[in-house]
């Protein structure tokens, strides 16, 4: 039965626990297939009739990232028809230039933080000119935070020569960025329940972010990449309206 007699959904059974970790697909776990899943996968995928907090707090004790989809932001008739424009004349973008393209964010790692400016300056522009060929080749995609959107980094890009790439409104189902970033703080949220890992200080947590950064099986974050022309796709066939991401 999915449910006790108190009417509450039951916890997990150690078979059904199995079946979310367990071979999938070639001998991949569903997890290992799936890096950017959400918990309604997992549910759809596997049938379970459990909570969605007992399916994440599963997940999380083998050491695998997931995340509850968040409630999405209604979207005005405009923006969906300037999401479904954007998607309808990228269905085959990231395929063809992905390695041209550089999705660019910034977020607050506990303790404190550093702003927009040092992020530009010290991590995206050394990185750029790390790139192969000339950084006027390349662009740089942002949401419409005004982080990105400020005069400030107007200039600054305008000063290096970096280009920003249009963005649709409230899309951040297309911003895959979002996916490396969670994985990277779910590690580091591992990381730090060990009292002997734990950062004692801002430093010791920037250090820690690098090296978890570093960890970070590439294979995975390749496939979120890949998952771009699915998620254009996903936008166009539902009219500019939300999609699973």
């Amino acid at each position: 039965m999915p449910f006790d007699k108190s009417g509450k959904r039951r916890e997990a059974t150690l078979n059904e626990k199995i079946k979310v970790i367990e071979g999938r697909t070639q001998g991949e776990s569903f997890m290992e297939a799936n890096p950017e899943a959400i918990v309604a996968d997992i549910m759809a995928d596997t049938g379970l009739n459990v909570s969605e907090r007992t399916v994440s707090n599963y997940v999380h004790s083998e050491n695998y990232y997931v995340h509850t989809a968040s409630t999405k932001p209604w979207l005005k008739e405009e923006q969906k028809s300037k999401r479904r424009q954007w998607c309808s004349v990228r269905l085959n973008w990231l395929v063809e230039v992905r390695h041209k393209r550089i999705f660019t964010d910034e977020c607050t790692i506990e303790i404190g933080g550093g702003g927009k400016y040092e992020v530009l300056n010290y991590h995206l522009l050394p990185f750029m000119q790390s790139l192969p060929e000339d950084i006027s080749t390349y662009e740089t995609i942002e949401d419409w935070h005004k982080a990105h959107t400020s005069q400030m980094a107007a200039d600054w890009r305008k000063s290096h020569g970096i280009r920003r790439s249009d963005w649709p409104p409230s899309s951040p189902d297309l911003n895959i960025i979002e996916n490396c970033r969670s994985i990277l703080k779910a590690r580091l949220i591992r990381r730090m329940k060990d009292p002997e890992k734990r950062a004692r200080n801002q430093v010791e947590l920037a250090q820690h972010a690098r090296e978890e950064w570093e960890k970070l099986d590439w294979k995975k974050v390749y496939k979120i990449i890949d998952s771009m022309p699915k998620r254009i796709a996903a936008v166009v066939k539902n009219k500019g309206g939300h999609t699973k991401w």
